[in-house]
């Protein structure tokens, strides 16, 4: 309950969300196991792990996963994601860092995987993910059709343009970028009925000014 799935970089109550196309993305563990096969990766010295082949030499598959113990839902969908990918026969070992180290990880990329979040604006710009140089691009992943398919969304004049834009740029990214979407999280504060008064959220904080909320324990 602490997010909302999505396959696309918009949250799926966006009128721009496309449903049909995002379930192309949906997770499917014989979907995703064929495109595997085809990208010539299998169990090839039969250990039950997963192996590639480079040039005909088989290399073995090892991925490291970092995610933040900041947060306990982050630390629980990166073991989900981890245990997921283990039972496909994929050798993955999920290293649950403390801040500092996490973000020395991330910038240094010592890393293979990552589960990460970042706040967009109300516009959904996705630059600073995939831009060159941008501040959350930890991949350093980039091509200038990652930059125009965005430049091209953000400056849309109509709403048909507009949505035409977004399928483009999101048709892009989910098919050729370094990044996935998972979910978008909510905040919430969850009160017993007439028992805190006061409360001012904001979008950025949930316990907004807590010092003046009223709190009525009985």
């Amino acid at each position: 309950g602490c997010g909302t799935a999505a396959e696309l970089p918009i949250h799926p109550l966006c009128s721009l969300y496309d449903a049909a196309y995002a379930s192309h993305f949906s997770y499917d563990p014989e979907r995703f196991t064929a495109a595997m096969e085809a990208a010539d990766v299998g169990d090839f010295d039969e250990d039950e792990e997963l192996e590639f082949k480079v040039s005909g030499v088989t290399v073995e598959l090892s991925l490291k996963f970092i995610v933040c113990t900041e947060s306990a839902q982050k630390v629980s969908a990166a073991r989900y994601i981890t245990s997921a990918l283990t039972e496909l026969g994929y050798n993955v070992t999920l290293y649950e860092y403390s801040w500092d180290d996490y973000y020395y990880a991330l910038y240094n990329g010592l890393y293979d995987m990552y589960y990460g979040e970042i706040m967009l604006t109300a516009d959904f710009d996705l630059s600073d993910l995939l831009d060159y140089g941008g501040a959350a691009n930890y991949s350093r992943g980039y091509t200038l059709r990652y930059a125009d398919a965005i430049s091209a969304y953000l400056g849309s004049g109509t709403e048909e343009e507009r949505r035409e834009n977004f399928d483009l740029m999101c048709q892009l990214i989910a098919e050729d970028a370094y990044i996935t979407a998972v979910c978008f999280e909510k905040r919430q504060v969850l009160t017993h009925r007439g028992t805190v008064s006061g409360i001012n959220a904001t979008r950025y904080n949930s316990f907004n000014a807590f010092q003046d909320w009223t709190i009525e324990l009985t």
